[in-house]
């Protein structure tokens, strides 16, 4: 696979700047799109995306009964997700629900993530949610439920593709978000590495937003961090 296409490009952005970037960003073929822009947006916004001929992954997270996940799932089909995120803690009866519905609807053009533990998190805030588990371990439980559910792959931290690839090898999609190059800061991610870090540990695909949709100029940005991978 070639490099370009292993970023999904984090449009965490307004409606004026993912128009600008819609443009601007003609080698990146990859863009992961959220709750707050895809509510300005809408689908004519992901349109826009599609007709360029981007992959698109529609990061939602959904974690809700399992008839709201289903059909929130087939809506993600229609709106022409190529990825979509699901959370672990859903549980592996809501998860092969979902799996059951997205393979009767879309095959398996239409891949399916499970969010493991938020790149923002450390050990601490699980502790304070109740969770025992090392941060570690709990990645590792949440990636082996996801995989007995039929998931696709998983999202996680960089840092633990080191646990995950080699338990787990190709039989998951591992997406790492969390990537920042040395010249650009953590902002408010805890758990990083640079993005040639990544693939040498296992990722797919990487996951980066600010480090190019806020640079003065994002294609530049997105070839200088391809460079250094």
């Amino acid at each position: 696979m070639k490099k370009e296409n292993r970023i999904f490009v984090a449009l965490d952005v307004d409606e004026t700047r993912f128009k600008e970037l819609s443009f601007s960003l003609q080698s990146a073929t990859h863009f992961k799109v959220g709750f707050p822009l895809f509510l300005k947006i809408g689908r004519k916004g992901l349109d826009t995306l599609k007709k360029k001929g981007k992959k698109l992954f529609l990061d939602f997270k959904f974690f809700d009964i399992p008839n709201t996940m289903i059909e929130s799932a087939k809506s993600m089909i229609d709106l022409g997700a190529d990825f979509f995120t699901v959370h672990l803690l859903a549980g592996k009866d809501h998860l092969k629900k979902v799996m059951e519905a997205v393979r009767e609807k879309a095959g398996t053009r239409v891949k399916v993530l499970g969010v493991t533990v938020l790149t923002s998190l450390i050990d601490d805030d699980l502790k304070d949610t109740g969770i025992k588990r090392s941060l570690e371990d709990q990645v590792l439980k949440l990636a082996e439920l996801g995989l007995a559910a039929g998931i696709d792959g998983v999202v996680s931290s960089a840092r633990e593709l080191s646990l995950l690839h080699p338990r787990f090898e190709d039989a998951l999609i591992y997406v790492t978000p969390g990537i920042r190059p040395f010249w650009n800061q953590k902002d408010d991610q805890k758990r990083v590495l640079g993005f040639h870090e990544a693939l040498k540990a296992g990722a797919t695909y990487t996951v980066i937003g600010r480090p190019i949709t806020r640079a003065e100029n994002p294609e530049a940005a997105f070839k200088r961090i391809l460079k250094e991978g």
